[in-house]
């Protein structure tokens, strides 16, 4: 069992981290989950398990250093938790392995060269929306563009990036009306990952952009970044 003085040097980091959350019966505290961005607290966290869980999304894991480390926390919260803990860096490394999520596109995913039958108003929206931002046909062949009609991501035009070996490392979720408050939502995998890396020719020179919609306008070898950082596995 955790000391009081462990307890809230826990919850200081998580609320550091995550925003204020809220103290649950049985340890648990409750935050806004990072990952899907929903508007009330649906990640739960367990002080004393270390088990973690979003009602909404479904990201989880069973270490907090794990939840930590997807959000690129400094070393120094960690190695507070290792000691309060008592996790070593090698059981940590086994436990991130096994918590990897594999990443799928939504359920509710409709391809944008698809038109559905009928009149659909979100369908002529996201093309309207696609067209706006310069995206061709083209754009929607090559990076397997579409929309979700329902679910998590209903309302938004999803951009999928695929890694060297052509699976989905993440996808873009950018709201197609003007008067969404998160215009973007996170898939709940890290993002340290090379967007559209099945495209990069490494032998050839690179541009980096800020954004996917900027890459589709540069149209050759370009890599967007999802955030201020360039990813660990350009730096090698």
């Amino acid at each position: 069992m955790l000391s009081h003085h462990d307890k809230q040097t826990v919850v200081n980091i998580l609320n550091e981290t995550l925003g204020y959350g809220s103290s649950l019966k049985g340890d648990e505290q409750a935050h806004h989950c990072p990952f899907c961005h929903h508007h009330k607290k649906k990640l739960q966290v367990n002080i004393q398990t270390q088990q973690w869980h979003c009602w909404v999304c479904d990201s989880k894991g069973r270490k907090i250093s794990s939840l930590l480390r997807r959000l690129h926390v400094d070393a120094h919260k960690l190695r507070k938790l290792y000691e309060i803990y008592g996790d070593d860096y090698v059981v940590y490394q086994q436990d991130t392995e096994e918590e990897k999520v594999e990443l799928r596109l939504p359920k509710e995913f409709q391809s944008l060269l698809k038109e559905p039958k009928g009149f659909n108003p979100l369908f002529r929206k996201v093309k309207e929306y696609a067209e706006k931002r310069g995206i061709t046909r083209e754009d929607v062949i090559r990076y397997n563009i579409g929309y979700c009609d329902g679910g998590l991501y209903a309302n938004r035009i999803i951009i999928p990036s695929y890694d060297s070996d052509n699976r989905l490392n993440y996808f873009i979720a950018r709201s197609v009306y003007d008067e969404e408050k998160f215009k973007y939502k996170n898939p709940p995998v890290s993002k340290n990952v090379i967007m559209f890396e099945n495209q990069i020719n490494w032998n050839e020179p690179i541009t980096l952009v800020e954004g996917v919609f900027d890459a589709m306008a540069v149209k050759r070898n370009t890599i967007p970044l999802l955030g201020k950082f360039v990813p660990k596995k350009i730096k090698r």
